[in-house]
């Protein structure tokens, strides 16, 4: 068979199915960037504040920053807003699936609707033709038919769920680092409420304190006091912090917050008492750790150490023996 057969029957392979899914693709990929690549009216401000003693040409941001150039166009602003605006409107997000987001620390529902949907919908096409055509190429379509499809239909699907899996990654990360200062957080908060500051300005105090280590918690800080502000009741603040760690020893402090601001009792001392137990917590948690370290290390000591000290104790008699 010559390569120009080969050629041929390669072209004939590629379907209109398969044309179409690789140009929804790219469409998908330049919906995607175009997107990301969109920044906010202040820091296009401040750009242009730190920037206006150079004069760049039209011609250079072309050639350097296509796309830049082409989403800074008005015609392209405002189609990419009404994409935007459209896949906002009809995405099948629920909810618990924004709540799963804001838990990961993705926040702008444009943004995370866009990476939410846009990216298992780019991942999942783009392994179905990836995968479409490396079992075309080895021949696995003709062989076995059923096996190929599905083999296609298998990485489709993986590829479908892994932002899923990276959101899920990146939420465990975001609560172990939240939980490694939140006591810390609270001792602060028992010494500025003993001194007299107002829930506000203890937070912001806080949240200013422990931003250099611990930014995830200084930033949900923040969150609260800002919901502090602007919310009609103070508790609904809370709970939104109570939802977005959704951790015990959150949502503890937060029942505490809730019934002293109702029945005007003193927070500092509800939140002594809550401090002392979770110590407590931590203590019985260290000591169960420590008494199941025994039964752990007996299999890696039998794995490990026993054939070590057998060949220690049995190879000088078999060194020292005459056979």
């Amino acid at each position: 068979m010559t390569a120009a057969s080969n050629m041929q029957m390669w072209f004939g392979g590629l379907s209109v199915i398969n044309l179409g899914v690789a140009l929804a693709v790219a469409m998908a990929i330049a919906v995607v960037t175009l997107t990301l690549s969109a920044r906010p009216r202040l820091d296009h401000k401040a750009r242009a504040i730190s920037q206006k003693n150079t004069v760049t040409k039209p011609v250079d941001i072309l050639l350097r920053h296509p796309v830049q150039w082409l989403a800074a166009q008005a015609v392209f602003v405002e189609l990419r807003r009404s994409v935007i605006d459209w896949i906002s409107e009809h995405a099948i997000l629920g909810e618990a699936e924004l709540l799963r987001l804001r838990q990961a620390g993705l926040r702008n529902r444009r943004a995370t609707i866009i990476y939410f949907e846009g990216m298992r919908i780019v991942l999942a096409l783009a392994a179905a033709v990836v995968s479409h055509e490396v079992a075309a190429g080895f021949g696995i379509l003709d062989r076995n038919p059923l096996f190929g499809y599905g083999l296609i239909l298998f990485a489709s699907v993986v590829c479908l769920f892994l932002p899923s899996l990276y959101l899920h990654v990146r939420t465990r990360r975001r609560r172990r680092e939240f939980e490694m200062y939140w006591d810390d957080a609270i001792g602060l908060l028992i010494i500025c409420l003993d001194a007299g500051l107002s829930i506000e300005v203890a937070l912001r105090r806080i949240a200013r304190e422990l931003a250099p280590t611990a930014h995830v918690l200084a930033e949900e800080l923040i969150i609260t006091v800002t919901d502090l502000a602007l919310l009609s009741e103070r508790r609904h603040a809370y709970l939104n912090l109570s939802q977005r760690m959704d951790l015990p020893s959150v949502k503890s402090v937060v029942i505490a917050l809730i019934q002293a601001e109702k029945q005007g009792a003193s927070i500092a001392n509800s939140l002594r008492v809550i401090s002392s137990s979770s110590r407590q917590v931590r203590i019985a948690n260290a000591e169960e750790k420590a008494a199941a370290l025994g039964p752990k290390m007996t299999v890696p000591m039998i794995v490990f150490f026993l054939p070590v000290i057998f060949v220690v104790i049995i190879a000088p008699i078999f060194l020292s023996s005459e056979f």
